[in-house]
């Protein structure tokens, strides 16, 4: 028999197992979904021939141009002795053009703290794609050094190859730099080092599948939660003609030195340099973060041939096994997919197998009114190897972006090809690639001559509007004139990137100045050589850019080096110029409420009232004497509650006068209600001296000597100057926030812009808040590059 307990007790048991299951299934399904969540393309940078960037690439893209030219003279290659399109001496080759990156060589090693040493004995593939994930995380709207210690993956694919002589032919401190600078599993390594991340660091070499399988790793790495943020692409520099030479002893170079892919004249393959590489985030992460979406990777897969006609040759069921896994990755059908980026390269056999293999899968769900498209970057300069899967993913993405199906150069569609055997077809016009309330998605194929192949599925980005902008609070400074802070490691950088900037402004006339401030401000790393430019016009900007390229003096224009900066604040307590003030009280929140504090307090135990004392028309004139001490009090509590509002924290405060107790109140030493109750007792008590000086820090006594001795070097003058700090301070920096001669909201943003420059941490972000600024694209780093080539003995 059960009695109540026991069935009481039973009753408990059961409902928390029921409720222990329901978690179950809920964190199982929560694990399902992290299994297949979309992965979120929130940044792209590369280089390809004819093409230094994703919006350059898209225009070699959309114009259908050829960026293929003649072997390069810059690299120690014997020309004269290489060439033979009469194919009869051994270890030559046939043709003598290809598609080249211009400038392998160049190099900023000074940015990344390299010695020219060790920068001259790194294989070139390395040296670009450092610089390219700078630019990469710059284009997502990403500090760089905010991803110190973060949970970022580094994944790239790359080829071996040769660079510079036998070690044993370098002299001995040039050896010591050859087995990091030659080993492929640094081009991830030194990047991941550079950046100070700690997620997974790795280096894939599947031949000319090595991006993609770098691309598909850096999902399944980003899925289960091994990285945050991971930085994924692929890179291939010829640094010599290996390539040319033995594509040639096989006869499967092209003679004409083009990629025709999918052509009735195709004649082999043409090879190519390039470097991409994406910053991808949890589709999630990225929403909730705010990013600016490009694309969305919704799936992806990597396979091998198997068993087939040979080690490098792959055949049409490897292909469809290849794209029906990626399908069911990204949970599609084929007629979800628009277009495929195809590998095709040139070469008479394997264009027809890709194809086939498509028609076979994607074509029955298309239709003749909507057929699948085919197309290959490569007819463009040829064939990048390692970097061509993510060459053809930032193609598709731009694509989206653009809402254009972008052609492939074809004269002829190949008759190696049943076009009419499926609704497949080579796409040899632009065409218009609208949303029309469907998803628009296309395929990427990258297939390695050691047999991997990998497919992915790129989709647009979400029609959410982006989340870039500042909290929707009041403006904390209604200003006419908006700061754009700029900065970079040297003096010629900075004159470079204000160059760039200044380039980028000029043709993209539509941008908003407070976005491009805003950018600038919370998108780029602070770097000790520094610049803010402050103007109320595109004209203002334009002309104070020009000086600083120009190392010439601009009244907009503040420049410097960052230096080891302490702060104090100096309060004067007495006089100053005719309505100290007023502006800045209609214009900043934060004054304003600082003053009426002190308003609230003061104001019952005065026979005047202290707003008038302060802002009215015959305040601070010289007929009407020294301003009281109150409403001094009063604007330097403002001042200084501004600044703090704005990160400005200072280590030492000193005052004079009713100063004195400004400076107790900023320090922490007395709180409002005390100084304002001293203040009143000592409103009336006459001050003909102006040769002390009070520090309130810690409650010494400060002498003007000792001040020299106090370790402050940058002091900012709130309120009146007229205690003559800036005479006596010698090599210290001081500051005014307000001058007589300005609109006092300018006045305080060059305060915060000279802070800036020296080196004192200014919140930007807070200096925008309210103003609904939003990140907008910019120029990337203007790197200083020399030239690093270690030739061949």
């Amino acid at each position: 028999m059960v009695n109540d307990s026991t069935e009481e007790k039973l009753r408990d048991y059961l409902k928390r197992v029921t409720a222990e299951l329901s978690q179950t299934r809920r964190r199982l399904r929560e694990v399902e979904e992290s299994i297949k969540e979309p992965i979120a393309v929130v940044g792209m940078a590369c280089r390809y021939p004819g093409a230094d960037s994703p919006e350059e690439l898209w225009d070699v893209v959309k114009d259908g141009r050829v960026t293929i030219t003649d072997f390069p003279r810059d690299r120690g290659w014997d020309l004269e002795a290489l060439y033979d399109p009469s194919r009869q001496r051994p270890n030559t080759c046939y043709a003598n053009q290809a598609g080249f990156l211009s400038d392998i060589a160049g190099f900023d090693a000074e940015f990344f703290g390299l010695s020219d040493r060790e920068a001259l004995a790194m294989d070139p593939q390395q040296r670009v794609m450092l610089e390219l994930a700078w630019d990469a995380i710059e284009h997502a709207r990403i500090d760089p050094t905010s991803l110190r210690d973060s949970h970022t993956g580094v994944f790239n694919g790359v080829i071996t190859q040769r660079y510079g002589p036998d070690p044993d032919q370098v002299d001995e401190d040039l050896k010591k730099h050859l087995l990091s600078g030659g080993t492929n599993g640094f081009v991830s390594g030194r990047i991941a080092y550079g950046l100070g991340a700690r997620g997974a660091s790795v280096t894939v070499d599947s031949t000319s599948s090595s991006s993609m399988v770098a691309l598909h790793l850096a999902n399944r790495a980003l899925r289960a939660g091994d990285c945050d943020l991971a930085l994924a692409g692929g890179v291939s520099i010829l640094s010599t003609p290996d390539h040319f030479v033995e594509y040639s002893r096989t006869n499967l170079l092209s003679p004409t030195s083009r990629a025709r892919v999918f052509d009735e004249r195709a004649d082999g393959i043409n090879f190519a340099e390039g470097a991409g590489i994406l910053v991808l985030e949890r589709l999630s992460d990225a929403q909730r973060n705010g990013r600016r979406i490009l694309g969305v990777i919704r799936g992806s897969a990597v396979t091998h041939n198997g068993t087939s006609n040979g080690l490098t040759t792959t055949n049409t069921p490897a292909v469809e096994r290849l794209v029906t896994r990626g399908l069911a990755d990204a949970r599609l059908a084929p007629g979800d997919i628009d277009i495929v980026e195809c590998h095709a390269t040139g070469q008479v056999l394997s264009g027809p197998i890709e194809v086939r293999a498509l028609q076979n899968v994607y074509g029955p769900e298309h239709s003749e009114d909507q057929p699948l498209y085919v197309g290959s970057i490569k007819g463009s300069y040829g064939h990048s190897a390692a970097a061509a899967g993510v060459g053809g993913v930032i193609k598709m993405v731009l694509a989206l972006h653009h809402e254009t199906l972008p052609k492939t150069i074809v004269d002829e569609p190949t008759s190696d090809i049943d076009w009419a055997a499926h609704p497949v077809e080579v796409i040899t016009q632009n065409k218009p690639w609208p949303g029309d309330g469907r998803v628009r998605r296309a395929a990427i194929n990258s297939f390695g001559l050691n047999g991997t192949n990998g497919h992915l599925i790129v989709e647009e980005a979400p029609r959410e509007a982006e989340q870039s902008h500042v909290s929707d609070v009041a403006p904390t400074l209604a200003t006419p004139v908006t700061p754009w802070p700029l900065s970079a490691k040297t003096p010629a950088a900075l004159r470079g990137q204000a160059l760039k900037l200044l380039s980028h402004i000029e043709s993209h006339t539509e941008l908003s100045l407070l976005d491009i401030g805003y950018s600038l401000a919370t998108t780029r790393a602070q770097y000790d050589s520094r610049a803010v430019v402050f103007a109320a016009d595109l004209v203002g900007f334009t002309q104070a850019l020009r000086a600083l390229v120009d190392d010439a003096p601009d009244s907009r224009l503040i420049s410097g080096a960052v230096a080891e900066s302490s702060l104090g604040f100096v309060f004067g307590g007495t006089g100053g110029y005719a309505g100290l003030g007023r502006q800045l009280y209609r214009d900043s929140t934060v004054f304003a409420a600082a003053v009426d504090d002190v308003v609230a307090y003061l104001q019952p135990q005065l026979d005047r009232p202290l707003f008038d004392l302060a802002f009215g028309e015959s305040a601070g004139t010289v007929e009407a004497g020294p301003r009281s001490a109150a409403a001094n009090f009063a604007i330097e509590i403002g001042l200084w509650r501004m600044l703090e509002s704005f990160g400005l924290k200072p280590e030492f405060t000193v005052g004079c006068f009713a100063g004195t107790l400004s400076a107790a109140h900023a320090s922490g030493a007395m709180t409002l209600a005390d100084a304002c109750a001293r203040l009143l007792k000592t409103e009336d008590r006459s001050h003909d001296s102006r040769t002390h000086i009070y520090s309130c820090f810690h409650g010494e006594e400060v002498s003007a000597a000792r001040l020299k001795e106090s370790g402050v070097d940058t002091f900012m003058g709130l309120g009146s100057d007229e205690i003559g700090l800036e005479d006596r301070c010698e090599s210290a920096t001081f500051i005014p926030v307000l001058r007589p001669d300005s609109c006092e909201a300018t006045s305080v943003v060059a305060a915060l812009s000279h802070a800036h420059v020296i080196g004192v941490p200014v919140d930007w972000d807070r200096f925008f808040a309210g103003s609904r600024a939003r990140q907008v694209d910019l120029p990337t780093y203007a790197f200083q590059r020399r030239r690093y080539w270690l030739g061949a003995a």
